[in-house]
């Protein structure tokens, strides 16, 4: 099992939505959210293991587990300055399956994961995001916090996977698209992200107000079974919106950051070539 630790340091940022993404994954199942991978950018994986460790103020430790949808990518940094100052960090999509509130809930102490001998090589102080364990590591962890889920009674809904990796060949239709403007949460939340730049062209619209404008498109649209995360979203001009809606130009998984590779699989095989 191949596995990264992922950290959040609650003295540096402040996650104020975390109770609610928390009740969402126990109530709905899975969620993609975004988070830090410091200074790694090629060591994580698409399938691998996440854990999400508390740091700096107690209680710390464990608090969640998922699996990376998308890869390290590029995208303007977390942190309100540095954002303002250009600079950018480095980010992976995360398919939480389990988290915890500290302080509601009881997370898996990080004294307890120090104690274990399978878990010595593990660095238990790191402040850094992005770090990878063994494989050994990563399954004697997998065990231990499955355990600790089951003893204090928690039970997460885990939702069936689509299943995009049939290779049969797509049949050729002909489509006629309706394009509808949306601007749910995870929409706006990828448009920030990306400082409202197309992610195809670069540009942004100035509006007369001052505003940068930009829209939102679905890759695996909603109207065909499409899930409405982050990772199935881009942040696009109109111009190249409806360029991705008719169909008239793929998608380069290796250019566009941020978006998971079964969605760019499934753009390209059930939108672009079979028009």
């Amino acid at each position: 099992m191949s596995a990264c630790l992922l950290t959040w340091n609650p003295e540096k940022w402040t996650w104020h939505e975390l109770p609610e993404l928390a009740d969402s994954i126990k109530r709905h199942g899975p969620q993609v959210n975004r988070w830090s991978s410091g200074v790694t950018k090629y060591k994580i994986d698409e399938g691998d293991r996440a854990f999400l460790l508390r740091q700096s103020e107690d209680p710390t430790g464990i608090i969640g587990s998922g699996t990376v949808v998308v890869p390290p990518y590029q995208a303007p940094h977390w942190n309100d300055e540095k954002r303002k100052e250009g600079q950018k960090a480095n980010f992976v999509r995360v398919r939480f399956d389990a988290l915890l509130v500290p302080n509601d809930d009881p997370i898996l102490p990080r004294d307890l994961l120090r104690e274990e001998s399978g878990l010595s090589g593990v660095n238990w102080d790191t402040q850094a995001s992005g770090t990878t364990i063994s494989d050994d590591e990563a399954e004697l962890l997998e065990g231990i916090w499955q355990s600790h889920l089951n003893q204090a009674g928690f039970k997460f809904e885990e939702s069936e996977s689509e299943n995009l990796a049939d290779t049969e060949e797509p049949n050729r239709v002909r489509r006629e698209t309706v394009r509808i403007i949306r601007d749910s949460a995870h929409s706006r939340a990828v448009k920030e992200e990306n400082d409202y730049e197309c992610q195809i062209c670069g540009r942004t619209l100035r509006l007369a107000n001052g505003d940068r404008y930009a829209e939102a498109h679905h890759v695996h649209p909603l109207g065909e079974g499409g899930e409405d995360t982050p990772a199935n979203i881009m942040c696009v001009c109109p111009n190249h919106h409806a360029l991705l809606d008719y169909g008239a130009i793929p998608l380069d998984s290796e250019e566009i950051e941020g978006v998971g590779s079964k969605y760019i699989q499934y753009h390209n095989r059930k939108i672009f070539e079979s028009e």
